[in-house]
């Protein structure tokens, strides 16, 4: 009998799957826990700005994986149905891994950070119909995909604002308060690592640079605004100024 989870997050989910019953029986008391968690926790430093907050936390994890590794490659985001059986799809996906490798800059230049955060939100779409193909109908891949326009400056435009000023908020805040775990070149790093247990279920971390765990989430809060985020308008890619290796690919 084959395990019906293809993901850890959706057997902990389902209040029916073994994994949750066990869990629920071996730690039965939470609420003390989270309680304190949320008393410890301090303020709220990136107010949510009513983006996705599913996709936000996604396309973060690879805004945070490629400012460790400008090589990581996001295998989950080809393997959708939809991409995975299209040659140009997938090339599609690479030169969008290629843009977010740029944020293994630092300092990381303004347009620079606007394209990296277009590419992950991009590769964070993919993974969702990786992860969950019944989102297709409503995804915002859906229309490029049926129409066949899925390409890279397709995708690049399926950002919107709102998510574009809170990824950079959060990446500002990610470099002040993970300063000491982002590594140098020397450090051993491991984005997007897998354990044992992972080819029983789906199941992978956010980051672990010189032995430390990092792990993103993200969740909707409202009525709270960012107080590191200053509106502005973000303009299209191509409409300033990039480096030359970016504007090779955005040609």
């Amino acid at each position: 009998m084959s395990y019906q989870y293809s993901s850890l997050a959706g057997a902990v989910d389902d209040n029916a799957s073994p994994l949750r019953q066990y869990l629920d029986q071996r730690y039965p008391n939470l609420e003390p826990v989270q309680a304190d968690y949320r008393a410890r926790a301090g303020t709220l430093l990136v107010g949510g700005t009513g983006a996705s907050s599913g996709t936000l936390g996604a396309a973060f994890d690879y805004l945070l994986r490629f400012t460790c590794d400008a090589e990581y490659l996001p295998v989950t985001a080809v393997f959708a149905e939809p991409i995975f059986d299209r040659p140009d799809h997938i090339a599609v996906v690479w030169e969008l891994a290629t843009l977010a490798g740029h944020a293994y800059m630092r300092p990381l230049p303004e347009n620079t950070l606007e394209i990296v955060s277009r590419a992950s939100w991009a590769l964070a779409l993919c993974s969702e119909l990786y992860r969950n193909p019944l989102v297709l109908p409503n995804s915002p891949l859906a229309e490029p995909i049926r129409s066949d326009r899925f390409t890279t400056e397709a995708l690049l435009a399926l950002a919107p604002s709102d998510a574009l000023t809170e990824m950079r908020s959060l990446y500002l805040l990610a470099l002040t308060e993970l300063a000491e775990f982002l590594p140098d070149p020397s450090a051993a790093v491991a984005p997007g690592p897998t354990f044992a247990a992972s080819q029983l279920c789906s199941a992978d971390a956010d980051l672990i640079a010189d032995g430390v765990l990092i792990s993103s989430a993200a969740k909707p809060i409202t009525n709270h605004p960012a107080p590191h985020a200053e509106p502005r308008r973000h303009p299209q890619p191509g409409a300033t100024p990039y480096p030359p290796e970016i504007r090779r690919i955005l040609r």
